[in-house]
């Protein structure tokens, strides 16, 4: 008799996938064909079992939305997808080795995308429908980047490493805040010290702003009203005219003191 492999083997995969897909194909061949054995040559082509528990995939549909699971999950891997009708959608895809990406959507969180790598370095973007978005990179224990977008401004940190970075872009008078730690700075560990006017960054035709910072110590005048209340004693005038270089009894003398 002669035997058809390919049909045969047709016939298993959409059997096992449509009917009884939790059954072993040892088994289900048995099941259906109990008074012949299976040859070896389909034998050899069948999926693995491992295999087969990594590369399944579940579909799941009811009241909560829709779930999809691919397999590996047993070994770290595989993907998660979630559709809800108030959840919005969330997708979790992971790697064996520890990596994984995660995208969330929601109807009111807005939209988050998390990404980590096995050695605990990760990206977070996240943009939400009140405030704005941010972004943040790094690893543990050795810096990163972190990048927020919303009505407070903008606002950029890097650090700890050797040149950490702050830039502040707010709304108001004095809306650039700066803080570039050069290394000097950093040896002394006083890192507003720094200077944010790189080298690379003076060049021609560039244009850059300077914004100072008021301080409370600053020196001021005296109103007149004070100044003619102080007591000022006559016998120094004479010090004070040739300290200034300016002759006695001269019209500038009598101007600078008042005199007639």
């Amino acid at each position: 008799m002669e035997l058809h492999i390919l049909p045969i083997l047709t016939f298993l995969s959409v059997a096992l996938v449509v009917c009884q897909a939790a059954l072993p194909p040892e088994i289900y061949w048995k099941k259906m064909l109990p008074n012949t054995d299976m040859p070896k040559a389909v034998k050899i082509s069948l999926p693995k079992p491992e295999y087969m528990e990594d590369k399944s995939t579940s579909v799941n549909v009811g009241k909560g939305g829709v779930h999809v699971i691919t397999g590996g999950a047993k070994r770290g891997g595989g993907t998660n997808v979630q559709v809800g009708p108030h959840k919005g959608v969330n997708v979790n895809t992971g790697k064996p080795n520890g990596g994984h990406t995660n995208v969330n959507v929601g109807p009111k969180s807005g939209v988050g995308v998390h990404t980590g790598k096995p050695g605990g370095g990760h990206t977070d973007v996240h943009v939400g429908p009140k405030g704005g978005v941010g972004v943040s990179t790094g690893k543990p224990g050795k810096g990163g980047a972190h990048v927020g977008v919303g009505k407070g401004g903008v606002i950029v940190r890097a650090g700890p490493k050797k040149k950490p970075v702050f830039v502040g872009v707010h709304p108001g008078p004095n809306p650039f805040g700066y803080n570039y730690a050069a290394s000097e700075a950093q040896l002394n560990d006083d890192p507003t010290r720094a200077l944010f006017f790189l080298e690379k960054d003076m060049k021609t035709g560039n244009s850059m702003n300077l914004h100072f910072t008021s301080t409370i110590n600053a020196a001021t005048f005296l109103p007149r009203e004070v100044a003619k209340s102080l007591d000022f004693s006559s016998d120094k005038i004479s010090a004070i005219l040739k300290e200034f270089s300016i002759t006695p009894n001269s019209e500038e003398a009598k101007g600078s003191f008042g005199s007639k």
